[in-house]
């Protein structure tokens, strides 16, 4: 194999190492956005629940106003 040959199998390599790197950082923050994402909505999933039973466990809200 020749030397140029060899250097440029070498060269690929690297870069295909630091694509690889690249990668998986990516991927990292992605991941860690994914998860933040899905604790919010679980937070938002909680608090409507909670609207939803207050709203519905209010007893004011069935009555008619009095000018009917």
């Amino acid at each position: 194999m020749t030397d140029s040959r060899l250097e440029a199998i070498e060269s690929k390599l690297a870069f295909q190492e630091l694509t690889t790197l690249q990668l998986s950082d990516t991927l990292h923050q992605q991941q860690k956005q994914i998860d933040h994402l899905e604790l919010l909505c679980q937070q938002l999933i909680g608090r409507v629940q909670e609207m939803a039973d207050t709203l519905n466990s209010d007893p004011v809200i069935d009555e008619k106003p009095p000018h009917y």
